[in-house]
């Protein structure tokens, strides 16, 4: 049976491989007004450290329409090719979460709750000094202190929150029926090393720590 199950994931992932390397983008919005401009835009202005004509990086955004049912916007992105563009020409940016981070009104401080699961900005203000702090389901990190907060503030915040290095190897456990979310986050499909117990053991080769790993996908 333990053959079995083993036999089972790697199939499974290895049918996971040949999907599209594009990452699904659903954004709600009532206003279907907006083209693929807008979101190149946001994405560009608010989720990166460049101003470089959204023209460029059009490229990777691919089957962009409006869905009437369900009153969002669909699309996906590349997120891979354009990661290694950004990296390339020393751009910081955090594109993780982008059925959150795309969203007008995701930088808003104090949100008591989000409608969509996604992360929320949180500030304790103590003798005038004002700490930020960023929530994902029950895990919570200091970011930052500062003396004045804007939208510029948490942009920036978001935009440096993770490591953008050389990625590194090492070994990664999480529950089999997280694995799918993994692969969006680190855009790769790590190779197993073991199954218990319904969770695995991978071996990973990536710029984002675990802890951070761990943060996007809300996990203790």
């Amino acid at each position: 049976m333990k053959y079995f199950l083993l036999f089972l994931l790697l199939f499974n992932f290895s049918y996971l491989k040949n999907l599209s390397a594009y990452y699904k983008v659903s954004i709600k919005n009532l206003d279907d007004s907006f083209n693929l401009d807008y979101f190149s835009n946001r994405l560009i202005s608010e989720l990166t450290s460049t101003n470089q004509d959204i023209g460029e990086f059009n490229k990777y955004f691919n089957n962009f329409f409006y869905d009437n049912s369900q009153q969002s916007y669909q699309f996906e992105i590349d997120i891979s090719s354009l990661s290694d563009d950004l990296i390339s020409k020393n751009i910081q940016f955090n594109l993780n979460l982008l059925n959150c981070s795309l969203v007008k009104g995701f930088f808003t401080i104090n949100v008591n709750e989000s409608e969509n699961n996604c992360p929320t900005f949180n500030v304790i203000t103590s003798q005038d000094k004002h700490y930020i702090y960023i929530s994902n389901s029950n895990i919570s990190l200091r970011l930052k202190e500062v003396a004045t907060i804007n939208e510029n503030t948490l942009k920036d915040l978001w935009i440096n929150f993770l490591s953008i290095s050389s990625p590194y190897q090492r070994e990664y456990q999480i529950r089999y029926k997280d694995y799918s979310n993994l692969t969006q986050i680190i855009n790769d499909y790590p190779d197993i090393i073991s199954y218990k117990d319904q969770n695995i053991l991978l071996n990973i080769n990536h710029f984002y720590s675990n802890d951070e790993i761990n943060f996007l996908l809300g996990l203790q």
